[in-house]
Parts: C-alpha cells; structure tokens; sequence
C-alpha cells in the first residue's frame, strides 16, 4: 500500500526500526515520485522527523544514488554545514558519501569535513564520515592530499577511538 505525504511524515514520527526505514526506502524506490517529499523532510526544524528522513534517504542513497542530482547533492553539503544535532548530521554525511562529488564542490563543506574531523567533540561516525569524505574528494581534488596527510599525521591518536584511529590509518594507506 503506497504512502503519501502526510504519511511519510506521521510514519517517521514514530519510533523507527531498520525495518520501517527499509518499508519507506522500498516505497521511494517503487514510486520515485515520492523521494522528493521524503527528501525535504530532511530539512524540518523537527530533528526527530529529519533525522529519521535523512535515514530513510541514506537507505535510498545506498541502491540508487540516480535519485539524487547535483543540486541536491549541493543542498545537502550547504544544509550540513548549519546543522546542529549530530545524528541528523552524521545521516546527512552518510548519504553524501554514496553520492557523486558534484562539480561545483563548496568550499564550505571541504572546511566542514577538516573541522569535524579534528574535532574531539564530534561523535566517531562524523569524524570517520568527515575523513572518510574528504579521501573521495581528494580523489577529483588531489590537491587536498598533502593537507589531509599532514591534517591526519599531526593529530595525536592517544585520545582517539579505534573507529577513529582505523579510518585515519586506512585513509593514509591509500594517500601515501
């Protein structure tokens, strides 16, 4: 049974399970139409609605990253860099990074990703994520390789979780 709007969003105000995130996913894969007011649910000033949105999009983004054009992709590196819940923002990293770097990359959202991912005071996934998505733009910019080295060789591990310290040391592997 196909769901509207008004569904999507009294559907993801309740608690959610894989499982329900994966109905809406399958529902936005069945009927494209749909991925469109899921995505702007991302966006609601109710983080319990965006996050759990943007986790129904990152299942999305997982199968078919075709959903998703470049102004979107742009949507989502400007949003990220004002948000202020860590779930909703590791959710926003995580659909990014299955998507393509768009041409017009923001300069603001390279910043963002060095900030978070020497910040001690973001949560692991958003630092791994931030590492993580500036390898794949180094890969298009390489010009950032020498700056993600040095950022990554100088940041002192002793204080770092093994979630931390694996990305790091797997992102270095495939710099160097």
């Amino acid at each position: 049974m196909p769901i509207n709007f008004m569904d999507f969003r009294t559907f993801l105000s309740l608690p959610s399970s894989l499982k329900q995130i994966n109905l809406v996913r399958d529902e936005i894969i069945q009927n494209p139409i749909c991925f469109f007011d899921v995505f702007q649910l991302i966006f609601e000033k109710d983080y319990k609605h965006a996050w759990r949105a943007a986790w129904a999009i990152e299942k999305v983004s997982e199968k078919d990253a075709s959903f998703f054009s470049e102004n979107e992709i742009i949507q989502l590196m400007t949003f990220s860099q004002h948000i202020k819940n860590s779930s909703l923002l590791r959710s926003v990293l995580s659909i990014l990074i299955n998507l393509p770097i768009p041409k017009n990359l923001p300069v603001e959202f390279i910043n963002l990703c060095f900030d978070n991912m020497i910040s001690m005071k973001e949560p692991v996934a958003v630092q791994a994520l931030s590492i993580k998505m500036l390898h794949r733009i180094s890969e298009i910019e390489p010009d950032f390789i020498p700056e993600i080295i040095a950022t990554l060789e100088n940041i002192d591990t002793s204080c770092c979780s093994a979630g931390y310290i694996a990305m790091r040391t797997q992102v270095l592997r495939s710099l160097y």
